[in-house]
């Protein structure tokens, strides 16, 4: 990677893709307002913990001072924690939420994909978090690598 920082790159946007917020121009939509809100909430949710994960990614390499480490370890642990809760609060409250106004409306929506895709993301979270605290704890050595 290039070591010199050019202020063309857009730093929060890449290496991963932020979703697109339905109702903006370009993106989907929906005639309905109320859903629309909800859609366009969640994107920005996610393109919140997208956006984190881009810094993170995009700033690791440059990180050679202990101090900094530490401050990126702190930065990671805190992503994390954020994902995590992200999730619980998907799990607990909104999916159960959208289910019953799909069934309400005669519509199926099937939460358990969106929850696989949590629990198999989750233990690897866990073991960055774990990475982190050896890190943290001076057991490793940090690497962005």
């Amino acid at each position: 990677m290039n070591s010199e920082i050019s202020t063309t790159i857009k730093w929060a946007d890449t290496p991963f893709a932020l979703l697109e917020i339905p109702g903006q121009s370009g993106a989907q939509t929906c005639e309905n307002p109320g859903l629309l809100h909800i859609v366009a909430e969640m994107a920005n949710a996610h393109n919140v913990l997208i956006r984190g994960l881009n810094a993170l990614y995009n700033q690791a390499p440059f990180i050679r001072i202990p101090g900094d480490v530490s401050g990126l370890m702190l930065y990671i642990a805190a992503w994390a924690d954020s994902v995590h809760h992200h999730h619980h609060l998907e799990e607990t409250l909104f999916f159960p939420d959208v289910e019953a106004a799909a069934k309400e409306a005669g519509l199926a929506f099937d939460v358990q994909v969106n929850v696989e895709q949590h629990h198999d993301f989750e233990p690897k979270m866990a073991d960055m978090v774990e990475w982190v605290k050896s890190v943290s704890d001076g057991k490793a050595t940090y690497d962005s690598e």
